[in-house]
C-alpha cells in the first residue's frame, strides 16, 4: 500500500512537469518571469492560509472524528479563510503590480487574474487534506493530473495556438486550476456531499494541532519562494525566469520525497510504525543522489534543445542540487514527525533556515546574481536538514547510519523490483 501510494503521488508530479516544460519552450525568460510571479502570489497565499490542516486531519481521523464531518468542516474553514483574503487583497493590486513589473508591465488587472487561482488552489488543498488522511493518494494524484492536463491543453491553445504570450499562460493556469478543483469536488463527494460546516468541537482541535506545525509550513514556504521575489527586486523579470527554471528542474528531485512524505504521514499516524521511516529515508537519499547526477548530465542539452535563452539557468541548477538532495531527507523525516503529532520540530528547523535564507540572499544576490540566490538556498536547506536529523535521532533513537547509509537489503529490494518488471509481474 505504501509503495503504491508513493508511485501514484510521484506520477502526478511528473504530469505537472510537462506543462512547465512546455511554457519554457514557448516563452522567453522575461515572459516566463512575468507568468511565474503572477502565479507565485496566489500559490504563496494558499500555502500561508492552510493553517496546518494537512498534518492535523490524519490525526483527528485516527482520534475517531468521522471523515464526512471532517470534510465539511475543512470546507467551511477554507471558505472562511478565502473570504478574508478576497476582502483584503484587491485594494493591494496596484502596489503589487508596480513591484512585479519589469520587461513586461504588470497591470492591476493582471494581478486580479492571477488571484482567480486562489479559490481553486486554497479550497482544493483543504479538501485534499481529507483524501490524504484516508490515504487515498490515487484520488489526490488524479486531481493533480486533471489540473496539469487541463493547464497543458489550455497553454497549447492560448500560448501555442493563439499566441497570447505570458498572459495566455496565466489564463491557462487559472482555467486548469478550476478544472482540477472540479475533479477534487467529485473525489470527495463519495465521502459525502461537500456542504460547509463550522463546528467548534472539530475546528478547535484541528486548529490547535494544525497551527503548531503551520508555523513551520509558513516559514518553509518563504524558504522556497522568497528568493524569487528578492531576485525580482534586485534583478528583474528575466532573471526570475532563469532562476525559476533552475528551481523547477532542481525540484524535480523532490517529487520522490514529497510523494514519500505524503504517503508516510497518514501511515505513521495510523500505525505508529517505527521501521518504515529509516528505510524510506535511506532509499530517498540513494535515489535523489542518483537523480541529481542524472539531471546534471541531461539538463544542459535539454535546455539548449528547448530554448537556448535558458542556458543561464544551468549554473544555479547545479548549485541548488546539493541543497535539494539534503532537504529530501528533511521532507521524509518531517512527514514522520508530523504523523506522530510532533510538527514543532520541522517548524523549528524551518525557522532557522529562513534566517539563513534571508541573510544570505541579501548578501549574495547583489554580488552573484541568481547563482547567489541558489547558494543561499543550498546553505539554508543543508542547515535545516542537519538540525532535524539531530532532533529526529533524539526523539526516535535511530542512528545516523540507519537513516543515511543504504544497506544490502535496500539494494536487494530494487533488484526484486527490476526482476518483477522483467518478468512482467
Amino acid at each position: 500500500m505504501f509503495l503504491r501510494n508513493t508511485i501514484w503521488s510521484f506520477g502526478a508530479q511528473v504530469v505537472r512537469l510537462i506543462t512547465a516544460l512546455l511554457l519554457i519552450a514557448l516563452l522567453d525568460p522575461a515572459a516566463r518571469g512575468f507568468q511565474s510571479l503572477l502565479v507565485l502570489l496566489p500559490t504563496l497565499l494558499t500555502l500561508l492560509a492552510l493553517l496546518g490542516v494537512s498534518s492535523a486531519t490524519p490525526v483527528l481521523l485516527q482520534r475517531g472524528v468521522a471523515a464526512d464531518r471532517l470534510m465539511r468542516n475543512l470546507l467551511g474553514l477554507g471558505l472562511l479563510v478565502l473570504a478574508a483574503l478576497v476582502l483584503a487583497l484587491p485594494p493591494l493590486a496596484p502596489a503589487i503590480a508596480r513591484f512585479l513589473s519589469g520587461e513586461y508591465r504588470v497591470t492591476p488587472g493582471d494581478v486580479l487574474v492571477g488571484l482567480l487561482l486562489l479559490p481553486p488552489l486554497l479550497l482544493g488543498e483543504y479538501l485534499r487534506a481529507i483524501l490524504l488522511a484516508l490515504r487515498d493518494l490515487r484520488q489526490v494524484a488524479l486531481t493533480q493530473c486533471a489540473t496539469a492536463l487541463a493547464q497543458l491543453l489550455a497553454a497549447l491553445a492560448l500560448v501555442g495556438g493563439l499566441r497570447l504570450g505570458p498572459r495566455g499562460a496565466l489564463w491557462a493556469m487559472v482555467l486548469g486550476a478550476w478544472i482540477g478543483f472540479g475533479w477534487t469536488l467529485r473525489a470527495v463527494w463519495r465521502i459525502g456531499p461537500p456542504l460547509p460546516r463550522l463546528e467548534r468541537a472539530v475546528l478547535r482541535p484541528l486548529l490547535s494541532l494544525g497551527l503548531r506545525g503551520h508555523v513551520g509550513n509558513v516559514v518553509q514556504t518563504f524558504n522556497y519562494r522568497l528568493d524569487a521575489l528578492l531576485v525580482q527586486g534586485f534583478l528583474g523579470q528575466a532573471a526570475v525566469g532563469l532562476y525559476q527554471t533552475g528551481v523547477l528542474l532542481a525540484e524535480l528531485l523532490w517529487y520522490l520525497p514529497n510523494a514519500v512524505s505524503a504517503a508516510l504521514l497518514p501511515q505513521i499516524a495510523a500505525t505508529g510504525d517505527r521501521t518504515l521511516t529509516p528505510r524510506a529515508t535511506r532509499q530517498t537519499v540513494l535515489l535523489t543522489g542518483l537523480g541529481a547526477l542524472g539531471l546534471l548530465i541531461v539538463a544542459w542539452p535539454a535546455l539548449r534543445w528547448l530554448r537556448p535563452a535558458y542556458l543561464g539557468a544551468f549554473t544555479p541548477l547545479a548549485v541548488l542540487l546539493v541543497g535539494v538532495v539534503a532537504l529530501s531527507i528533511h521532507k521524509v523525516l518531517a512527514g514522520d514527525l508530523s504523523g506522530r503529532g510532533l510538527p514543532q520540530y520541522p517548524s523549528l528547523t524551518s525557522s532557522v533556515a529562513l534566517v539563513v535564507t534571508v541573510g544570505l540572499d541579501l548578501l549574495l544576490i547583489p554580488r552573484l546574481g541568481i547563482v547567489g540566490a541558489a547558494l543561499a538556498s543550498t546553505l539554508a536547506y543543508t542547515t535545516q536538514t542537519v538540525i532535524l536529523l539531530w532532533c529526529y535521532r533524539r526523539v526516535s533513537g535511530v542512528s545516523w547510519r540507519a537513516l543515511l547509509v543504504p544497506r544490502r537489503a535496500d539494494l536487494a529490494f530494487y533488484r526484486r523490483l527490476v526482476r518483477r518488471r522483467e518478468a512482467g509481474v
